[in-house]
């Protein structure tokens, strides 16, 4: 899905990999619910922000990783706690001239 998905929408699949293990550890009936959020699935959609959204829609893997592919390609990332960690990781590794094993 990933895969499919960061080329439909031209973006960096190994940043899609890393959001997706930062958010949930590749968990697609991960939950957080507490008094800000309530997010579920791959990415973690926050169901209190994306009213359009299902919970059922957002537990289903090749939707989140669609939602999460369509809105970093519109640059949306920041909707994501981990988008700026995996950012400033991508950043630093590239500095020197490193990959990141996840």
């Amino acid at each position: 899905l990933v895969t499919t998905y960061s080329f439909i929408y031209n973006v960096d699949e190994l940043q899609m990999h890393k959001m997706i293990h930062c958010e949930s550890t590749h968990n697609p009936k991960a939950v957080n619910i507490n008094k800000w959020e309530e997010s579920y699935g791959l990415v973690q959609i926050n169901l209190k922000a994306h009213t359009n959204v299902s919970k059922s829609q957002a537990l289903d893997p090749d939707f989140s990783v669609r939602f999460l592919a369509r809105n970093l390609s519109e640059g949306k990332g920041w909707m994501w706690s981990c988008y700026k960690e995996v950012s400033w990781m991508n950043t630093r590794q590239s500095a020197r001239g490193g990959s990141t094993v996840f």
